[in-house]
């Protein structure tokens, strides 16, 4: 849009420029010439600026109209949720697992604790599993007994074994998230001890140097070997969406955790309804049917 500032920079940039012209002019030609052609070119700028200033005043005028629309948008998805979401989970039990550091889960996880599913843990990965470090990499493969393993090999090995931990509990897996937790490579909160009906996994990533391509396909891999059923979900303003490494899973996928039609996609998914939602480019529709 032009903006005002942009409008009188350009007008004062159309007058500099006339005034050299003039000057130059004046040297060179007669004055009833001069004043002729500067007649002329007054009036064009006269015209051009009328027009900037229309141009300006209808874009504002779309932009309010915009903004209103969104307004109303937002407030009906924030009323509508609750009706369309109340009860969908009631009995399902849900494992979460946060891939993405800046991702803000609060609202969402809420909306799935409305619809009545029953959150039994929640993890969160610490740089999503940055093994840069030699210290930390040296820990890692004394934990692993893989002293002559590579970075990408280490995260692996670790993504599996936090994905096994989660989809199937065990004595094994109770160790790999305790050793996990105690180096500093997630957060966790919640009971272990349980098989989830449903792993949710929070992929994307804000900062843009995740190495999400090992992380989240692998992970997903792990999960759907011990037979859940995986949904992978990202907000709308990531940096680097892993969308794409959901959909050759074949796992139902979410692009907009952070609005109320993705929160009743989610929902839905996570109830057993398969597709790809949101409103980037990858998805297919934006929520599922809702009449079912």
């Amino acid at each position: 849009m032009i903006d005002q500032r942009s409008l009188v920079l350009t007008l004062i940039a159309l007058f500099l420029a006339l005034g050299l012209g003039l000057l130059i002019g004046g040297t060179m030609l007669g004055e009833g010439v001069v004043v002729s052609q500067q007649r002329q070119v007054i009036a064009r700028l006269e015209g051009d600026s009328a027009e900037l200033l229309e141009e300006n005043r209808l874009f504002g005028a779309r932009l309010v109209e915009a903004e209103n629309a969104l307004r109303v948008y937002r407030d009906f998805g924030r009323k509508a949720l609750p009706r369309l979401i109340d009860g969908r989970l009631t009995g399902r039990t849900l494992a979460i697992i946060s891939l993405d550091n800046d991702a803000l889960i609060d609202e969402p996880v809420a909306a799935l604790r409305r619809a009545g599913a029953d959150v039994l843990s929640m993890t969160a990965l610490t740089d999503g599993f940055d093994l840069r470090s030699a210290e930390r990499r040296q820990t890692v493969a004394d934990y692993l007994g893989s002293p002559a393993a590579s970075q990408g090999e280490l995260t692996e090995r670790l993504v599996v074994a936090l994905g096994m931990a989660i989809a199937e509990p065990s004595e094994a897996g109770s160790t790999a998230l305790s050793f996990l937790e105690d180096a500093g490579l997630i957060h966790r909160s919640g009971r272990y001890d349980r098989r989830p009906g449903v792993v949710l996994v929070i992929g994307g990533d804000h900062q843009g140097g995740r190495n999400t391509s090992a992380v989240d396909d692998r992970l997903l891999a792990a999960i759907c070997a011990e037979g859940r059923r995986a949904v992978l979900a990202e907000r709308s303003d990531v940096r680097v969406s892993t969308v794409a490494v959901g959909q050759k899973r074949g796992i139902p996928t979410i692009d907009n955790l952070d609005t109320a039609p993705g929160q009743v996609a989610l929902v839905y998914a996570l109830a057993g309804e398969n597709g790809d939602f949101g409103q980037k480019a990858t998805a297919r529709e934006v929520v599922p049917d809702l009449g079912r």
